[in-house]
């Protein structure tokens, strides 16, 4: 059965970062364990703003 739906599923949020400011520019120590992992990231306004978007269109489409 074919189920039209919007999932979002962000990685890591670039707002997360801000608590690594101090450690990061006083040890240059990213408290993060990535190891060698690339990490897509995100801004929680792009996350906000698909959703807002995602909403509006189910909400205006003709049939459920």
């Amino acid at each position: 059965m074919n189920r039209p739906a919007t999932i979002l599923r962000p990685a890591s949020f670039m707002q997360n970062d801000l608590a690594q400011n101090e450690p990061l520019l006083g040890a240059g120590i990213f408290g993060m364990p990535l190891g060698h992992a690339g990490v897509s990231m995100v801004d929680i306004r792009d996350i906000a703003e698909a959703a807002a978007i995602a909403l509006l269109h189910r909400e205006r489409a003709e049939a459920r």
